[in-house]
C-alpha cells in the first residue's frame, strides 16, 4: 500500500531530477518505467550494464538505479565504473534475499540503498524518497558552498595576513620568542632529522622559588638567547617550561654527541646575569637517534632518555636507548599487578554508568557497567589495571565485586544494565550460578542483564565457552557482541550465538560524519543486523554531527560522551532531546 504523502514529498524532490534505470528483464523495464516517469523530469532506459554505462557518460542522471545480475557488462562492473567517473554518483542496487556475496562487494563501492526483489513499489518509494532527498540537500550545500566560496575569494587578502600573524603567534614561544612546541611538529616531518637532543635545566624550580617568578622568566630569556649563539643554525625551541629542543640534521649519533658535550660544558662554564644576579646553572641532555618512519617527535622518548640520565646523578648525558621503554613497561606492569591486587583486597572497584540511549524513543534504557579503580579522590580506569590483573589471575574476581555492586544499585531501578564479561570469566565456568545468585539476592530479572563479550569469541573461545553462552540465554540473559566490525567479523555466528545486541567498533564510529568507508561499513552492519532481528549499538558518539549520521544509518542505540561519561552514579533523568 503506497503512503501518498510520502509519494507526493518523493515527487516535490524528483520533479527536477533525473534517473537512470537499468535491468535485463523487459517486464521489470516496463513496470519500473511508468513508476519512474509519474515521479522524474528524465527516465532513462538500458537493458545491461554497458548500455547503462553509455548512457551514464552522456546524460549524467542524478540517481542510478540498477540489477546486478545482467549480461554483456553486469551491474558491480557498470557500479565500477561509474564510481571512476563520479565518485559522488547516488546509485541503488536492486538485488535478490540470497544475493548477499555480491551485496557486500556493492559496500566497498559505496552503494547508498538496495531493494530486494521481488521489487514492492512501496520499498521503491521509500528508498528513492530518502535518495532523492540526499541528492537535493547536496545540490543546495554546493550551490551554498560555491556562494561561499565567492564571498571568501573576496576578502581572501585580508584573511591571509591575519591568518599569517595569527599562526606565527601560535608557533612562537612569548617569552623567549623561539619557535614553539607547535612549530617543532610542523618542522619535524618536513625537515626530517637524524637527531634530537632534549634539554632540561635542573632544579628550575628551585630557582623560581628562592629567586621568585620574575628572575626565572629573565633566566629563560638568557638562556635562550645564549644557546641561539651558541648553536648557530641549528633548530632550538622552546618546549615547555624549562625544557628546549634541538633538531639535528645529517649528523651521526657521535657527533650529536659531541655537540651535546659543547653545548653542556658551555653552559656549565657560563654565569647568567639577570637583574644584577649572577647565576650558574646546569642541564641534564637526552641525545635521542630519530627512526625516519616516526611521523611525530619522541617526547616520549626524550622524557625517558632524561629520567635515565638523572638516576645517576643530574647534569649529565644520556643516549636514548630501546630497552628503556621496555623497562619502564616492566616497572609499570609490576606496579599495577600490585595495585590490582590491593584494590580488590581493599573492595576498591566500582561500576561507573554509562547512559544507552534507545534513539526511537530518545529515551535512557539502559546503562553498561564499567570498572573503575576508586580511591579517595582518584579514579582509574581499566586500560592501566586489566591486563596486569589478568596475568595476575584475578580478573574473574573484579567481576564478581563490579556485577555485586553494579546489581545493588541498579535493583532500585527500572533500567537494563549491560556488564563486561572476558575470557578468563568464561574459563572458570562460575558465572550462570553467580549470576542467578545477584538475581535472586536483589530480586532482578535475568531479562534486565546483559552480557557484554568480546566479538572474538567464535574464534578464539572452545565449544564448552560457547556453551555457556547458550545457557546464559536460556536463564533470561541477554548477550552483546562488543567490538563488533573488526577483521573477524561473522554475521553466520552471531545467528548461532543467537545474541540480541550488537555493539558496533567504536573505530567505524568516532570520525563516521566525514569517513565515507565507515559508514558502507555501518550501513551493512545495520542491514543484516535488521535482517537477523539484531537490535545494534553504537559507541564513541561524541559529537552531534556523529549523531545525525548513524540516525541515518538507522542504528538503534547510542552511547558516548556527547550522551554521558561514565559516573559513578546514574542519571536522575532519562529523556533526551536529540
Amino acid at each position: 500500500m503506497l503512503d501518498k504523502n510520502i509519494t507526493k514529498k518523493l515527487k516535490s524532490y524528483t520533479e527536477n531530477l533525473s534517473i537512470l534505470f537499468v535491468d535485463d528483464e523487459e517486464a521489470a523495464r516496463e513496470s519500473i518505467y511508468g513508476l519512474l516517469k509519474t515521479l522524474f523530469k528524465n527516465v532513462y532506459i538500458a537493458e545491461n550494464g554497458q548500455e547503462g554505462l553509455n548512457i551514464f557518460e552522456k546524460e549524467y542522471p542524478d540517481i542510478v538505479l540498477t540489477d546486478l545480475r545482467m549480461p554483456i557488462m553486469d551491474g558491480l562492473k557498470m557500479i565500477e565504473e561509474i564510481r571512476k567517473i563520479k565518485p559522488e554518483q547516488k546509485i541503488v542496487a536492486q538485488s535478490a534475499h540470497g544475493d548477499s556475496q555480491i551485496i557486500l562487494e556493492t559496500v566497498f563501492m559505496g552503494i547508498d540503498g538496495y531493494i530486494l526483489k521481488p521489487i514492492k513499489s512501496d520499498q521503491i518509494i521509500n528508498t528513492l524518497y530518502k535518495i532523492a532527498k540526499l541528492v537535493i540537500m547536496e545540490k543546495e550545500n554546493t550551490k551554498y558552498r560555491l556562494n561561499l566560496e565567492e564571498l571568501v575569494a573576496k576578502q581572501v587578502d585580508q584573511i591571509k595576513q591575519q591568518t599569517e600573524s595569527l599562526i606565527n603567534q601560535l608557533r612562537t614561544d612569548h617569552l623567549t620568542r623561539l619557535p614553539n612546541k607547535e612549530q617543532l611538529n610542523i618542522d619535524f616531518k618536513e625537515f626530517s632529522p637524524d637527531v634530537m637532543i632534549f634539554l632540561n635545566i635542573d632544579n628550575f624550580d628551585q630557582i623560581n622559588l628562592y629567586y621568585g617568578f620574575e628572575v626565572g622568566d629573565l633566566l629563560l630569556i638568557e638562556f635562550a638567547s645564549f644557546l641561539r649563539k651558541l648553536l648557530d643554525s641549528n633548530k632550538l625551541y622552546r618546549i615547555n617550561g624549562d625544557e628546549f629542543a634541538i633538531l639535528i640534521k645529517e649528523f651521526t649519533l657521535s657527533e650529536a654527541k659531541s655537540i651535546a658535550e659543547n653545548i653542556h660544558n658551555s653552559i656549565y662554564n657560563n654565569y647568567f646575569l639577570v637583574n644584577g644576579l649572577s647565576l650558574c646553572i646546569t642541564v641534564t641532555i637526552g641525545i635521542i637517534p630519530i627512526d625516519k618512519t616516526l611521523k611525530k617527535p619522541p617526547f616520549g622518548n626524550a622524557h625517558l632518555a632524561i629520567k635515565k640520565a638523572r638516576e645517576t646523578h643530574k647534569n649529565s648525558i644520556e643516549i636514548f636507548k630501546p630497552e628503556f621503554i621496555l623497562e619502564l613497561k616492566r616497572k609499570k606492569v609490576i606496579e599495577w599487578t600490585q595495585k590490582a591486587k590491593i584494590a580488590l583486597d581493599s573492595n576498591l572497584y566500582q561500576p561507573f554508568f554509562q547512559p544507552i540511549i534507545n534513539l526511537k524513543s530518545n529515551k535512557i534504557e539502559k546503562y553498561e557497567c564499567l570498572a573503575r579503580i576508586v580511591e579517595n579522590e582518584s579514579v582509574d580506569s581499566p586500560y592501566l589495571f586489566i591486563e596486569p590483573a589478568k596475568k595476575a589471575g584475578i580478573l574473574p574476581e573484579i567481576t564478581k565485586q563490579i556485577i555485586e555492586k553494579s546489581f545493588a544499585i541498579m535493583a532500585n531501578t527500572d533500567l537494563q544494565f549491560s556488564i563486561n564479561i572476558t575470557e578468563d570469566d568464561l574459563k572458570e565456568e562460575y558465572l550462570l550460578d553467580f549470576l542467578n545468585k545477584m538475581c535472586e539476592l536483589y530480586s532482578v530479572k535475568s531479562s534486565y542483564v546483559i552480557l557484554e563479550i568480546l566479538e572474538n569469541i567464535n574464534n578464539n573461545y572452545s565449544y564448552d565457552i560457547v556453551q555457556q553462552l547458550k545457557d546464559f540465554k536460556k536463564a533470561g540473559f541477554r548477550l552483546a557482541i562488543d567490538d563488533f566490525g573488526t577483521e573477524n567479523s561473522n554475521f553466520t555466528s552471531l545467528l548461532k550465538l543467537d545474541v540480541d545486541f550488537v555493539k558496533i567498533d567504536g573505530s567505524f564510529i568516532k570520525d563516521i560524519d566525514v569517513n565515507i568507508e565507515s559508514q558502507n561499513i555501518v550501513k551493512t552492519i545495520v542491514y543484516y543486523a535488521n535482517l537477523s532481528g539484531i537490535k545494534t549499538i553504537a559507541e564513541y558518539v561524541h559529537s552531534k554531527e556523529v549523531l545525525d549520521t548513524i540516525l541515518l544509518l538507522g542504528v538503534d542505540y547510542a552511547q558516548g560522551y556527547y550522551f554521558g561519561k561514565p559516573e559513578p552514579e546514574i542519571l536522575d533523568f532519562h529523556d533526551f532531546i536529540i
